[in-house]
């Protein structure tokens, strides 16, 4: 389910999605996740700025609810340039594998538990004609990150496990050139 609406104070969006994952493993029994995600967006643009605002709640049958806001601030310095600021909050599941893994070479956690994540970008945006160019810095600070380490310092045997607490950084550049349009 999708909707818009268009009015005065900007653009609502509404959307609902509902998805089932099935892990028929044959040394696992079968395993369903259900989830139920509810979508809400609100964007305001005016002459100089534009104002994204956005909410997901998302229910998990095997972990239970999860909300994921997240924003995004835009000024539009030319017809060409822009330079934002966005934060999104995140999540992210282990995968039935990560949780039931038994074989020569890897284990699951039963009790590994689903990673948080907050993102913070700054960028500038530059657009013409023949070309397209966006650069940004990042600051990330995740928690829980799921990852697999060695069992007993064996390398040959892995364990899925959380890490407390990552940052990262960093900076992105992104440049297109379109040739034909140069012509």
């Amino acid at each position: 389910f999708y909707s818009k609406i268009n009015h005065r104070f900007g653009t609502n969006k509404l959307g609902f999605t509902y998805n089932r994952e099935t892990n028929s493993n044959g040394s696992v029994k079968e395993i369903e996740r259900d989830h139920f995600s509810l979508n809400v967006q609100h964007i305001i643009a005016l002459k100089k700025w534009a104002f994204n605002f956005g909410l997901s709640g998302n229910y998990f049958n095997d972990y239970g609810w999860f909300g994921a806001p997240g924003y995004q601030l835009v000024y539009h310095i030319n017809s060409n340039a822009n330079i934002y600021h966005k934060y999104d909050h995140g999540f992210r599941l282990p995968s039935f594998y990560e949780l039931y893994a038994s074989d020569y070479m890897y284990t699951g956690d039963l009790n590994i538990k689903g990673e948080s994540i907050n993102n913070f970008e700054y960028g500038i945006h530059l657009y013409g004609a023949p070309i397209t160019m966006k650069i940004s810095i990042f600051y990330k600070n995740s928690h829980n990150v799921i990852d697999w380490n060695p069992i007993s310092g064996d390398i040959t045997k892995w364990k899925s496990t959380n890490i407390e607490y990552v940052l990262t950084s960093g900076h992105n550049i992104h440049f297109e050139l379109f040739p034909k349009i140069i012509n």
